[in-house]
This record gives structure tokens, C-alpha cells and sequence, in this order.
């Protein structure tokens, strides 16, 4: 299975905020046997992510969008999911009390602009968010499932591992398997001229050639049950 990812924020673009949560998904989907075969970061723009969704390759199975979701007037993510699933926002009544503890909690009243954080999609599926205003979403539409989560990787973090993960898990029975092979004195174009014929062979294993001057490293892949394992494994 393949995913991709799609992080949002004008600020990933600006050079002054490195983009974290994608390495973290691509991480923890591995371990799943979950592919990731693209990442993209868009900006804050209704057009850019309406762009980006509809640009996510057929073969892929899930698509998990960050960032985007909070209170202030550049947090358009909901808004272009509302536009790309053709619905509506409601209040949800639980939500909002969830941030109301979530304030009560750290001594304050919830204001007007965060009481707007409990307008959700009708057609969304929620994902509880336990140390933020921002809830995640989920959709399943022409056959992808959309997961739509908080930018701010702690609660990205939490709400992958406490609920989307246990989700998936239940849909995926393998892991992806990989090992790294170290070598040295060769250059990347001797080693693939010696490993070519093999790779050719073997259209199971993906097989990347990573050059780390003076070092290449090659990384074999494979989806645990596949043939071809053993080589990995072995």
C-alpha cells in the first residue's frame, strides 16, 4: 500500500522552519508496510491545496495532510477540505466542549475565535485532539482514505499514534523490511555497473544507492511475505 503526504504552511516554505512531521509518518507508515511514495508542501492557499489533493497518484491508498487547521486567517486547510468533499461545516457540540475543558483546564474562558475550532465538516470523520484546539479529520472518498491533522507535531504525533495507527494496523498485516549495505573505495556508478544484472532480477526489492563521498551505501527494500525476502533477511 502507498501513501503520500501533504504538509501545509507558509512558513515550512520561508526557509526559517524545517518540515518534521513528514519524516515522522514516513517512519512510523514503514514500520506498517505503508510506502510513502511522495511528500509535498504547499502554501496556505485554497488553490494550492486543492492543487495538491487532486495531484496525489492513483495507486495511492491513504493521504495524510498536516497542517492548516487552527483559528487565525491563515488556516485554510478545513476550508479546502470542505470545498474538495463537497460539504458543509456544523458545530459539533462535543467538540466544543472538549475545548471548553481544554481551557477551564489551564484557567480560562474559550474565546469566539476558538469556539469557531468546533465547526467541522458534516461528512468528516473526527479525531480527537487532547492537548489542542485543532481536531483532525478523516475522509474516505473514491476509494483514499484523507487523514487531515494538526500541523504543531506534538499533537500531529498524538493523534497519529493514539488513534489513526490503531486504525491502520488493523488493515495492514505487513512490514516493510530493509537493510543497509556499506561500502567503500567504489564509486556509485562502479557499484551499479557490478549490481545492475541482480537488480534486474530481483524486481521485488527496491534497491537504492545512497553515495556519502567517500562511502555508498545501499539500501535494500522489500514488503515482508514478498519473494525475495530471505535476501534481506538473510
Amino acid at each position: 500500500m502507498q501513501a503520500a503526504i501533504i504538509a501545509i504552511g507558509n512558513e515550512l516554505l520561508s526557509g526559517l522552519f524545517p518540515e518534521t512531521n513528514s519524516q515522522y509518518l514516513i517512519t512510523e507508515l514503514k514500520q506498517i508496510g505503508i510506502r510513502v511514495s511522495s511528500v509535498s508542501i504547499v502554501n496556505d492557499e485554497i488553490s494550492s491545496i486543492l492543487y495538491e489533493l487532486d495531484s496525489v497518484h492513483p495507486d495511492v491508498r491513504y493521504v495524510f495532510i498536516t497542517g492548516g487547521l487552527g483559528p487565525t486567517h491563515d488556516d485554510v486547510t478545513k476550508a479546502a477540505a470542505v470545498k474538495y468533499f463537497n460539504t458543509t461545516l456544523e458545530f459539533n457540540n462535543a467538540v466544543f466542549e472538549r475545548i471548553k475543558n481544554l481551557f477551564l483546564n489551564r484557567g480560562r474562558q474559550v474565546d469566539e475565535i476558538s469556539k469557531n475550532q468546533a465547526m467541522l465538516p458534516i461528512k468528516a470523520g473526527i479525531i480527537p485532539n487532547s492537548i489542542g484546539t485543532a481536531s483532525g479529520m478523516k475522509f474516505d472518498h473514491s476509494g483514499k482514505s484523507y487523514y487531515f491533522m494538526p500541523g504543531v507535531p506534538d499533537e500531529m504525533k498524538m493523534m497519529f499514534r493514539d488513534y489513526i495507527l490503531k486504525e491502520l494496523n488493523e488493515l495492514s498485516d505487513q512490514k516493510l523490511i530493509s537493510e543497509m549495505i556499506h561500502t567503500t573505495g567504489m564509486r556509485e556508478s562502479e557499484i551499479y555497473k557490478n549490481i545492475h544484472y541482480w537488480i534486474a532480477g530481483h524486481p521485488g526489492i527496491d534497491v537504492s544507492l545512497l553515495p556519502k563521498c567517500p562511502i555508498v551505501d545501499i539500501m535494500l527494500t522489500i514488503r515482508d511475505g514478498r519473494e525475495g525476502a530471505e535476501y534481506i533477511q538473510s
